[in-house]
């Protein structure tokens, strides 16, 4: 951020997401190991919503309908925006960007212990390459 007030902002904000991280590296691998095969399958569903919404974006539809946009200046809104990312100065940051989310992503998966052939699978099914944390 050019602006020194957010800058600072982002900077906290990435360090106390940092911390989060951290600590769930350090406490989840015993917690997933002692889950039951029902609950295992039940966090795998949870975390390939979770990698869908992160990974694909999210477009808040139901705040332009609550401002009670029709479903034609939402959509042109939608197509805007996905033209706008596609063609801009950001492809290149987006695509990077998208390149370490992935890397990251295998990686801390693979360390919790939640890296597993069914996992891997729906991510590769996403177009996330799950070999490269043995690359790593």
């Amino acid at each position: 951020a050019k602006d020194p007030l957010l800058r600072g902002i982002c900077k906290r904000i990435l360090a106390d997401e940092s911390r989060h991280m951290g600590f769930s590296i350090l406490s989840l691998p015993d917690e997933i190991r002692g889950l039951n095969a029902g609950d295992l399958h039940e966090l795998e569903d949870f975390t390939r919503e979770a990698l869908v919404l992160v990974m694909t974006g999210q477009f808040p539809r139901e705040a332009y309908e609550a401002m009670g946009m029709s479903a034609a200046d939402i959509e042109a809104i939608r197509q805007a925006r996905k033209e706008i990312a596609l063609g801009s100065e950001y492809a290149l940051f987006r695509k990077l960007f998208r390149r370490e989310m992935h890397q990251t992503v295998v990686s801390n998966m693979q360390k919790v212990g939640l890296l597993n052939d069914r996992t891997s699978a729906f991510m590769r099914e996403m177009g996330i390459n799950t070999t490269l944390a043995a690359a790593a």
